[in-house]
């Protein structure tokens, strides 16, 4: 027990301190943007670090190609503002986050065979200094 609290101290310390460290947050696909339970501990982490260390977070949205850019768009736009929400519910200053809307540009993975189109449903935190 011990030794996971210290990992956690140290992943938390060094992500605020080294070169911007960037960490994905992944949705279901659909329009939704919903943040599944299972990324609270990213949230978590990031709005520590951010409180303890200062800086700043750079949210970066994107989609995959399951409907039109104008849709894939504003999806990516609607989780990076639900990322946003939860990082200033969070203690995180609403001045402290960036947030951009990719799409379906960026892509993480090809998505052709329609398998790894999740990898492409997300918001990269990124904390800057």
């Amino acid at each position: 027990m011990l030794l996971l609290l210290l990992a956690a101290q140290v992943t938390i310390a060094s992500v605020a301190r080294a070169e911007p460290a960037t960490r994905s947050i992944y949705f279901d696909s659909g329009q939704g943007s919903e943040i599944r339970s299972d990324w609270t501990g990213v949230l978590d982490d990031t709005a520590q670090a951010i409180r303890q260390h200062g800086g700043r977070v750079r949210l970066d949205s994107f989609s995959d190609r399951s409907g039109s850019e104008r849709a894939n768009r504003q999806v990516s736009a609607k989780r990076g503002q639900a990322v946003r929400a939860a990082l200033i519910q969070r203690g995180v200053p609403a001045a402290a986050i960036a947030t951009v809307a990719h799409g379906e540009n960026s892509l993480a993975v090809p998505t052709a065979d329609g398998v790894r189109e999740p990898q492409n449903r997300r918001v990269d935190v990124t904390l800057v200094q």
